[in-house]
């Protein structure tokens, strides 16, 4: 069947197998009663590229709904991903099982889905590894069947699983009084960045307050900026090669992940006068840098994150 390509292709393809257009994909679903969200059993498809050219990853978008528009600014900025780091010098074949959060129905109800996927490809240029724009897309609506298990017959291998998003768990290294300290946070991640936990458990509540400290960093593969402050730099992100576009560029942003995206920045770098946030009781916290893509094999440093629980 013919796909629908929002984009033109050149010799940088990006073809999605499964889902296939218009058919019927199996979906896990969670363990939830009454939810219509699980899994989408399998995601596979074929990258192409130049010689030279470098797979880093692939970025996934999954939404409600039959032939929905969605931006690759958007897809970019999923939690949903995999890391290949693979050479494009022959055609890369990848396979993402039951790590995309879709929607589902019984047979004979099946909920539409519309998914999107985007390659991120570099190469070497004058200034190092470059990142190539615009990145090659795929579009497919599909049908989600909910399933109990992607086993027996699936497309997907439970063996060969991954985990939804690349993150890193933190726990407090220190505290005074109410206050937490979350040390050495790494800014040189994709994704969703550090997952803030607390006695093993994601750190949860409705208002926190948040302050930086002992922020440094670098990015730049010739020409390095030394980052310094929690606010960043004096430069707005732009879509869609940063992390979080409308932000000053390497700044700090917390972020959730849930029913609703909630992200914001984190300027404050004296627990006199910290951020005051008001999150989603139910989704995981997690703390990131407002990174440009073309940096990702420059960016090294930390930064250190006080937290205070208040409700």
């Amino acid at each position: 069947m013919t796909k629908k390509v929002l984009e033109p292709l050149s010799a940088r393809e990006l073809s999605l197998t499964d889902p296939d257009d218009s058919e019927i994909e199996k979906v896990k679903k969670y363990s939830i009663p009454g939810s219509t969200q699980g899994d989408l059993c399998v995601c596979s498809g074929t990258s192409t590229g130049e010689t030279g050219d470098f797979l880093q990853m692939v970025f996934f978008k999954n939404v409600q709904g039959e032939n929905q528009t969605i931006a690759v600014a958007d897809v970019l900025q999923s939690p949903y991903f995999k890391s290949i780091g693979e050479s494009l010098n022959a055609p890369v074949d990848w396979t993402h099982n039951a790590a995309i959060p879709a929607w589902h129905g019984p047979s004979g109800s099946e909920a539409w889905n519309t998914l999107r996927a985007v390659s991120v490809i570099y190469r070497n240029g004058s200034m190092g590894m470059e990142i190539i724009l615009p990145h090659a897309s795929d579009i497919a609506s599909y049908k989600g069947l909910g399933v109990d298990s992607c086993t027996g017959g699936q497309k997907a291998s439970p063996a060969a699983a991954v985990p939804k998003a690349s993150s890193d768990d933190r726990e407090p290294a220190d505290r005074d009084g109410d206050w937490l300290l979350y040390r050495g946070l790494s800014v040189s991640g994709f994704g969703r960045g550090s997952r803030l936990v607390q006695h093993g458990l994601p750190l949860r509540a409705r208002t926190l307050a948040f302050a930086a400290a002992n922020v440094h960093w670098q990015r730049g593969q010739i020409r390095r900026t030394e980052i310094s402050r929690a606010a960043g730099e004096s430069v707005i992100a732009t879509a869609p090669t940063c992390f979080f576009p409308g932000a000053p560029l390497s700044c700090l942003v917390l972020w959730q992940i849930g029913s609703t995206a909630v992200k914001s920045v984190i300027a404050s770098e004296c627990r006199q006068q910290p951020d005051i946030k008001h999150l989603l009781t139910n989704d995981e916290i997690y703390v990131q840098v407002n990174f440009d893509f073309n940096d990702f094999t420059s960016r090294t440093g930390s930064f250190d994150l006080w937290v205070k629980v208040i409700d």
